[in-house]
C-alpha cells in the first residue's frame, strides 16, 4: 500500500511551501511583537521562496510587507509594496483583495496627509468589501 507524505515533512513535494509558511509565520509573530524590521525580513524570505504561479501568496505577503513598512513610518516603502501587491492581484480579479488593498491605500494616504484621496480609496474599499 502506497502512503503519501504530508506536506512539510522531508521527502514530500510540499516542502518548499511549508518553508514559506514557516517564514510567513515567523513574520506574523515578529509583526505581532511590533518588530517590524524583522517581520519584513521574514516576509521577504517567504516571497523569495514563492512559486512563480502563486499570485495570491505574493499578494498576501506584499500586503503584509506594506503594513510593516507603514507601521515603521516608511511610507515610500509601504507604497512600493502596495503597488507591487496591486499589480500581483490583477490576475486574481478578486474584489476582496481589491477592497483590502484600497483600504490599505486609504490608510497610507491618511498617514501622508492626503485626506481627500484617502477618502476616495476608503469609499472604494467600502463598496468592494460590503458585499
Amino acid at each position: 500500500m502506497h502512503e503519501t507524505i504530508p506536506p512539510g515533512f522531508p521527502g514530500s513535494s510540499g516542502a518548499v511551501s511549508a518553508t514559506r509558511s514557516r517564514q510567513e509565520e515567523f513574520g506574523d509573530l515578529s509583526q505581532a511583537a511590533d518588530n517590524f524590521a524583522q517581520a519584513l525580513e521574514y516576509y521577504r524570505a517567504a516571497v523569495d521562496e514563492l512559486e512563480s504561479g502563486d499570485a495570491e501568496g505574493r499578494v498576501r505577503l506584499l500586503y503584509k510587507m506594506s503594513e510593516c513598512a507603514r507601521r515603521r513610518g516608511d511610507l515610500d516603502t509601504a507604497f512600493f509594496h502596495l503597488k507591487a501587491a496591486h499589480e500581483a492581484s490583477r490576475p486574481l480579479n478578486d474584489p476582496l483583495w481589491s477592497g483590502r488593498l484600497a483600504g490599505r491605500y486609504a490608510a497610507a494616504l491618511t498617514d501622508r496627509g492626503s485626506y481627500r484621496r484617502a477618502a476616495r480609496y476608503a469609499h472604494l474599499a467600502y463598496q468592494l468589501l460590503r458585499h
